[in-house]
């Protein structure tokens, strides 16, 4: 079909559907939901069960191994991660990555509800699909100098949280620091031996006596009333006038056995903002929800609330996970503004032309909006990586619209008496074939990456839907609305102006180049012989990493404290670590969580917390890597007590979803848990001393020290009380048991009972019984028993992992000296040391892009089979792809850019836009040597006609890359290696191009005519 006149005849209606589609973009633009990273799903579930203080051993026995055995047996199932510790259980079920993860928890859910006949009563446990929105969106600090801890809690639970509900894309909200009311029963001891009461027997008063039945109905006088027994108990006077059973047959009230207050419950964590107790505030977002929007809705809600909040109390917002999605969408888009301007200016530098200048930089915002409405229509969000795609692209869509454009410019100059219509319609058939070729080259290279799993795949495959929508478009709209630009705005074919000075020395060197290059074939395979040892070379002295590093603007400190320290210490420890973090220049605020998780799910010891830590924007404060290794040296002086491990949020984020929690660990595995201790206690010691390593743990977790108690049988018959009685004594006198809950003004408020103990330990504990009493130390042996530790299990072989961080190194540096280090650590047999995390995604994922850009290559192939129906021409187009590398090599080395997934990534990129400039010159040299050219004219004549567009389209994509490579805002880090590799590669593959594939092609052929050779 002429495209040209098609064009032509259609021109309005093409104007028309284009404007339509341009303004649903920018619609779509408006209303698609914005998010950090593209939408993902793990096929992982968490399964969290409590069982009270247990000790890891016996957690293992009783709740652990039959969990284990029922994740085991469900399909599909290849990983069992399962830690016991003092009082939980968790385990991590990892699924094949092809099934869907909503159908896992069903069947992990269904497994659940088969087991939970085996396991200790009371246990009940839970399980929820790991996934990005498992970590609050905002978080805040709620402080006051007026309200008890307690009262806050409250005002926020039932007064701010209810505010929120309505919000568009909120999960849930949840609290954590402040203290819950309850009443308190303190029962005296010796009243309660000389009563013969125990506190079994209070409790079963308490609750007998709470009770509200419905119990019939009446009919009286015509009417129906409900019989309600109500002997709820509503106060602390009304719990004190229960009155307990005696023996004796007679009964006693419990305000005559000690007393009863209105206190607040034990603590079991504890929450601060800058440094201040605090009830934080912690905000959820829904799955595929806009987490932008949420914020701003939310803070417009928040604001409403703070005007209300009562006298000296304040709430600050600490934590936005929304900060680096504008941010890094505010920095991508200017680079997509600067990377336009400088791709036009690089046209207007070559065709010197306004008009025509005008028409091709039409094609970037156009090209630009329908690729966002096709985004929207796919359900695609504006995150970090589809935004990205959008900036890579810059430079590329207008390539196309350049060829048109140039090819147009060029018969202008060489037949200015043709008229413009008659001018574009022969312009448009020399282009339009190969230009549709050269394009499915560079499409069809994203393909493999179906192949791609875990981070890199979701991320890349986001990326790969943006740029290839954007070519697709902008093949689109240089083939069919560029000649109708162009027919309406270059109304004389006088108007061009001649090549200037600049590209005529090009073209004056370019072409005894290339004549002498092709009667010296074989100096010219010796140097790509040795540009390829070069390359080799290179691309293995680079350093490589997984993910490119980022500078969130926010950060997480998790401190542990040594093993059994109590609650009230870890805290205090925490506010001096919180205190150092606020002293460091550009440190905005902080929010902290002591014994417990910020997702409120996963378990957490009293003596564990995290430091959230928000910073100045970028320009006002040091990297996040200089700022953490100073703070990280400020906190270990001030409370050396303290192991402390620093990472970025959103990065360990991905590191948890990619089932990669630190970026160093290595799995010890063997079956005595005492010599795993050892063994990772030993190697922990020789990682502190390896250059680049911060944060190392030794993956051993000590639980709190345990005091066991055995029941003496014949004192207990003695005295007349059951083993039962001897555990609810020794409750009541440690942390007391709750025995019912009485309404409140806005819940049930518990009721727990305690005994005021005399002793200073349990043995004190009095049992109480009504032939008398007696202390828990005559009755019962205790003894103190060794630390236990948690232990772990991957698919139930015990293992321990010892992990770390990097600073200041790359990961295959630091992996060299810790392989170095293992070598030196032999292992006992039967044990042994296997190096995965971060590590481990790493080399699986190159493994996987090798693959995919194998298969690239492949597709690639047949593209241009197709296209030349020959197998000799696609070969030499595509040896110009291995000589492109030094390019890339050369890049990555003089920034220091680590060899990464984003910069294989450009290296997929890379095979298609190479590809493309070899299939443009082939075209012609056909062409010319079936007008009956010989091989050299006709490729010197191929050379000169697709010199100027394939170094502008080179120069543009360049010119539309730089922003990126340069790095400019936050987020960028993410595109900036394959921008990088991009740059680097198209740099000397457009030398290749235009010499090495010549060579190529004339070797080939030989003096062959062109008839021959297609149908070789």
């Amino acid at each position: 079909m002429d495209l040209g006149a098609f064009a032509q005849r259609n021109e309005k209606v093409l104007l028309f559907v284009v404007g339509v589609l341009a303004l649903l973009g920018v619609y779509a633009y408006a209303n698609t939901s914005q998010s950090i990273f593209p939408d993902m799903s793990f096929s992982r579930v968490d399964v969290v069960a409590d069982a009270g203080q247990l000790p890891p051993e016996q957690v293992r026995v009783a709740v652990t191994m039959p969990l284990e055995r029922a994740m085991q047996a469900l399909r599909s199932v290849t990983r069992v991660q399962a830690t016991s510790t003092q009082g939980s259980s968790e385990l991590l079920v990892s699924f094949d990555p092809k099934t869907d993860p909503r159908v896992d928890l069903e069947n992990v859910n269904q497994a659940l509800n088969q087991t939970r006949g085996e396991l200790p009563a009371g246990v009940d446990p839970q399980a929820v699909i790991v996934n990005p929105n498992s970590e609050p969106v905002l978080s805040y600090g709620l402080v006051s100098t007026t309200l008890s801890g307690a009262l806050l809690r409250e005002f926020a639970e039932h007064t701010m949280v209810p505010a929120f509900a309505g919000v568009p894309g909120i999960a849930r909200v949840s609290l954590a620091g402040g203290r819950i009311r309850e009443y308190h029963v303190h029962l005296d001891p010796a009243l309660l031996a000389r009563y013969g009461v125990a506190e079994s027997q209070v409790a079963q008063a308490l609750s007998g006596a709470n009770d509200v039945r419905a119990v019939g109905l009446r009919d009286r006088y015509y009417h129906q009333y409900v019989l309600v027994v109500d002997a709820q108990l509503r106060d602390a006077a009304s719990i004190g006038n229960v009155v307990v059973p005696l023996a004796s047959g007679s009964s006693v009230p419990i305000s005559a056995l000690g007393d009863v207050t209105l206190g607040v419950a034990p603590a079991t964590n504890a929450a601060a903002y800058d440094g201040q107790a605090a009830v934080v505030i912690n905000v959820f977002g829904l799955p595929g929800a806009d987490a932008v929007r949420l914020a701003r809705a939310f803070e417009e809600r928040m604001q409403n609330v703070a005007r209300r909040l009562p006298a000296g109390t304040t709430v600050s917002k600490y934590w936005d996970q929304t900060t680096l999605i504008t941010s890094s969408q505010a920095a991508l888009r200017d680079a997509i503004l600067l990377g336009t301007l400088l791709a036009v200016l690089v046209i207007y530098a070559f065709l010197r032309n306004v008009r025509i200048t005008l028409v091709a930089a039409a094609v970037i915002p156009l090209a630009m909006a329908i690729t966002l409405f096709v985004m929207n229509r796919f359900g695609q969000t504006l995150n970090l990586m589809s935004v990205g795609g959008l900036a890579v692209a810059v430079g590329l869509i207008i390539d196309d619209a350049i060829v048109v454009l140039e090819n147009i410019a060029r018969n202008m100059r060489e037949n200015p008496g043709r008229d413009i219509a008659s001018t574009i319609r022969l312009s448009m058939s020399q282009v339009a074939a190969p230009m549709a070729a050269s394009t499915a080259t560079t499409v069809v290279v994203f393909l493999p990456l179906a192949l791609l799993s875990g981070i890199p795949g979701f991320f890349f495959r986001a990326l790969a839907f943006t740029l290839a929508s954007a070519l697709i478009v902008s093949l689109a709209l240089a083939l069919l609305v560029s000649p109708t630009l162009a027919a309406r705005f270059l109304r004389s074919t006088g108007a061009m102006h001649e090549d200037h000075g600049v590209l005529n020395r090009v073209l004056d060197t370019y072409e005894p180049s290339l004549r002498w290059a092709l009667k010296h074939r074989g100096v010219v395979f010796a140097a790509s012989g040795v540009v390829l040892a070069i390359t080799a070379v290179l691309l293995l002295l680079l350093p490589s990493d997984f993910l490119p590093k980022m500078d969130e603007g926010q950060f997480e400190i998790g401190y542990t404290m040594p093993v059994g320290t109590s609650l009230a210490a870890s805290d205090m420890a925490a506010r001096r670590l919180e205190q150092v973090a606020l002293a460091q220049p550009g440190v905005v605020a902080d929010g902290r969580l002591t014994g417990l998780d910020t997702n409120g799910f996963s378990p957490m010891p009293q003596n564990r917390g995290l430091i959230r830590v928000a910073l100045a924007p970028e320009g006002k404060r040091s990297p996040y890597e200089a700022l953490s290794d100073r703070m990280r040296d400020a906190m270990t002086a001030a409370v050396p007590a303290a192991q402390l491990e620093f990472h970025q949020i959103l990065e360990d984020m991905i590191d948890d979803l990619s089932g990669t929690p630190r970026p160093i660990e290595i799995t010890l595995a063997g079956e005595r848990q005492d010599r795993l201790v050892a063994i990772a206690i030993a190697l922990k010691e020789k990682l502190d001393d390896v250059p680049g390593i911060v944060d190392a743990a030794s993956g051993v977790i000590y639980d709190n020290p345990v005091i066991r108690i055995v029941p003496a049988g014949v004192r207990l018959a003695a005295l007349g009380v059951s083993q039962s009685d001897v555990a609810d004594a020794l409750a009541a006198s440690s942390q007391g048991t709750i025995a019912t809950r009485v309404p409140g003004a806005v819940n049930l408020v518990p009721v727990r009972i305690d005994t005021v103990s005399r002793a200073g330990d349990a043995e004190g504990a009095q049992i109480v019984s009504a032939a008398g009493s007696a202390a828990a130390g005559s009755v019962a042996r205790f003894a103190q028993e060794p630390l236990s530790s948690d232990i772990e299990e991957i698919n139930g072989q015990r293992v321990i992992l010892v992990s770390a961080a990097t600073s200041g190194a790359s990961l295959s540096t630091v992996i060299e000296r810790v392989k170095q280090v293992l070598r030196q650590t032999p292992m006992p047999p039967g044990y042994t040391a296997t190096i995965g995390g971060t590590y481990e995604a790493q080399q699986a994922s190159f493994r996987e892009f090798l693959t995919v850009i194998a298969l690239a290559v492949v597709l690639v192939f047949a593209v241009m089979l197709g296209t030349f129906n020959s197998f000799r021409l696609p070969a030499v187009i595509l040896t110009a792809i291995p000589l492109a590398l030094i390019g890339v090599a050369l890049g990555l080395f003089a920034t220091g850019t680590p060899l990464n997934v984003s910069s294989f990534m450009g290296l997929l990129l890379l095979v298609g836009i190479v590809v493309k400039n070899g299939i443009l010159l082939i075209d012609v040299a056909n062409k010319r040597r079936a007008a009956g050219d010989d091989v050299t004219q006709a490729l010197v004549v191929a050379g000169r006609t697709r010199l100027r567009p394939i170094v502008m389209t080179t120069l543009a994509a360049i010119a539309g890359l730089v922003p990126l490579a340069i790095g400019i805002g936050s987020g960028s880090e993410m595109e900036r290696p394959l921008a990088i590799a991009v740059i680097g590669g198209l740099s000397t593959a457009t030398a290749f191009t235009l010499i090495l594939i010549p060579v190529l092609y004339a070797g080939f052929s030989g003096a062959r005519p062109a008839r021959a050779e297609e149908a070789a």
